[in-house]
């Protein structure tokens, strides 16, 4: 896997699961060339008149899947979002169909402290209008979001659409109009937040929900100016390089598509002109640092401190603004 909820994380940490480090852009890939399956089962939005299913809320590698298997299951929802511009299924191609209508699983809100808020309105400092985004999980992007409603002619491109980027969008400081490839279009390769997320994608031909080997291909990416990638990070040495996988020898998650973003954010044409990578460094002394399977890891050379920036002049300025927002008064 290369991303693990709570769940997972206790049982990796128990010794009842392992983790294997891949890039998220490669599973296709894999699946592909690796496994068969007897079923897949894939919960759906209801058939259209054309006798489509919409696969709604996820591109991932689902179609890898589809691809790979003898049968077809599907739970027909429909509370499921109709994704215009994503996966479909036929029905000539369903093996069986059940119908179960349930509400959609949702993230609680983050609740976003002074420290968060605080490096949330530092990185959004360095993000010109025009910038094009790919936003993580957690508290320090979901900040960062909030904290960029002033911009404008933003751009999106990532790996999960999140309530900050819905926020943006209605604001107006998201219209897509400065990208070089889908140009007005959002593109990510799934959808997990609020209800709000759910509401907003359904059949909405704005949002374009596609394939992870394409929406996380770096040279894809790279191909819009001033790509800008956020993600949150469990240490920072200071050296400035980044670990968002474990603390010591203790898994925390997988790298999920950081690594993919994190590598070709410097290489967008904007970025790549105004960046001044620094020297990778001997590695973080407390952190289990794992390689994906690979050959060869992106350098840290190319990584941003929070994904924002190689200048360590950054790193400093982030650590610090997080060190004083936790002071307390006098």
């Amino acid at each position: 896997m290369t991303f693990s909820s709570s769940a997972a994380r206790k049982a990796v940490n128990a010794g009842y699961a392992d983790i294997i480090p891949a890039y998220y852009r490669d599973f296709p890939t894999r699946i592909r060339t690796e496994y068969d399956y007897d079923a897949v089962c894939v919960e759906v939005a209801p058939m259209d008149r054309h006798g489509y299913f919409s696969l709604a809320l996820n591109g991932s590698y689902i179609d890898a899947m589809l691809d790979k298997t003898k049968r077809i299951f599907l739970e027909v929802n429909d509370r499921q979002p109709r994704g215009l511009c994503g996966s479909l299924i036929h029905i000539s191609q369903v093996d069986a169909i059940v119908e179960y209508n349930h509400d959609l699983p949702v993230l609680p809100p983050v609740q976003l402290d002074e420290v968060s808020k605080t490096i949330g309105g530092l990185i959004a400092e360095r993000i010109p209008d025009g910038a094009c985004l790919q936003l993580g999980i957690g508290a320090i992007p979901d900040a960062t979001g909030m904290a960029l409603k002033a911009k404008h002619d933003l751009g999106i491109h990532t790996e999960m659409f999140t309530d900050s980027m819905v926020e943006l969008i209605e604001c107006g400081a998201v219209n897509n109009s400065k990208k070089q490839i889908h140009r007005g279009k959002t593109v990510t390769t799934f959808a997990f937040g609020s209800q709000r997320i759910y509401d907003y994608i359904d059949d909405n031909p704005a949002v374009e929900i596609l394939p992870v080997e394409y929406v996380n291909d770096p040279d894809v990416i790279c191909q819009n100016d001033n790509m800008i990638s956020i993600n949150a990070a469990v240490e920072v040495d200071l050296f400035g390089q980044v670990c968002a996988e474990s603390v010591g020898t203790k898994h925390m998650s997988g790298s999920g598509g950081q690594i993919d973003y994190g590598s070709a954010a410097p290489a967008s044409p904007a970025a790549a002109r105004a960046s001044s990578p620094s020297r990778p460094r001997p590695r973080a002394a407390r952190s289990a640092r794992s390689s994906p399977s690979s050959p060869r890891a992106p350098s840290l050379r190319r990584a941003r401190t929070m994904s924002t920036t190689s200048s360590p002049s950054t790193a400093w300025r982030i650590c610090a603004a997080a060190a004083l927002a936790s002071v307390p008064a006098s």
